[in-house]
C-alpha cells in the first residue's frame, strides 16, 4: 500500500513539474500574488488541479463551444485554453 501511495504522489510531483516548467499554471489556477508569503498551490495540488481541469473541458466542450459561438470577443481566451490542454496531454 505504501509503494502504492509513494508511485502516486511521485507521477503528481512530476506532472506539477511539467505544468510549472511550461509555465501553464496561470491557465489552471490562481498564481501567488506578490503580498502572499506562501505560494497558492504547491507543485502535489497543480498536477491535481491540471488533471481537473482538462477533464472540465472535455466534459464541458459542447456547450462551451455553443456560448463560444454567441460571445465572439471570448473566442481568443478559449483558443489559448484549448491550445493549454493540448500541451498538458503531451507532457502527460
Amino acid at each position: 500500500m505504501i509503494r502504492l501511495i509513494t508511485i502516486a504522489y511521485s507521477r503528481d510531483i512530476i506532472e506539477g513539474t511539467i505544468v510549472k516548467r511550461k509555465h501553464l499554471q496561470k491557465y489552471i489556477y490562481r498564481i501567488k500574488e506578490p503580498q502572499r508569503t506562501y505560494r497558492r498551490r504547491s507543485t502535489f495540488g497543480s498536477a491535481n488541479d491540471s488533471q481537473q481541469w482538462v477533464n472540465y473541458l472535455e466534459k464541458y466542450a459542447e456547450p462551451v463551444e455553443e456560448l463560444m459561438k454567441l460571445t465572439r470577443n471570448k473566442r481568443h481566451f478559449y483558443q489559448k485554453a484549448l491550445s493549454t490542454r493540448t500541451l498538458l496531454r503531451q507532457g502527460f
